[in-house]
């Protein structure tokens, strides 16, 4: 594959990450919203038992953010290398793909 391509690779993996965090992002939020209200009324232990759980469910999903951030990072770190290693007009081509990547990524999120 040549490394134009795989660079457009990084990036899609890049992109795929990141929409992995957001998405575990704003479950991380709704189930500690959950926690919240949970705390706001004692229903016995059964209730206690459920609360734990929605800890450890949103705990895990920050946990989820923060790998799926590294991956997005260390995918594009290395397109970024490649798209550097390239000497012939496709040079130009991968920096405006990373661009429209990074656009993308900033529209994503405000959306």
């Amino acid at each position: 594959m040549s490394r134009l391509r795989t660079a457009a690779a990084m990036l899609v993996e890049s992109g795929r990450a990141l929409g992995h965090a957001e998405l575990a992002k704003a479950t991380a939020t709704q189930l500690e919203g959950l926690v919240a209200e949970a705390e706001l009324t004692d229903r016995g232990e059964e209730f206690a038992r459920l609360r734990t759980a929605l800890v450890a469910a949103a705990r895990n999903q920050r946990l989820h953010v923060v790998s799926s951030e590294c991956l997005a990072a260390a995918a594009r770190v290395r397109a970024e290398e490649l798209m550097a290693e390239l000497e012939h007009p496709g040079a130009r081509l991968a920096r405006r793909l990373l661009r429209a990547a990074r656009a993308a990524r900033g529209a994503w999120r405000a959306g």
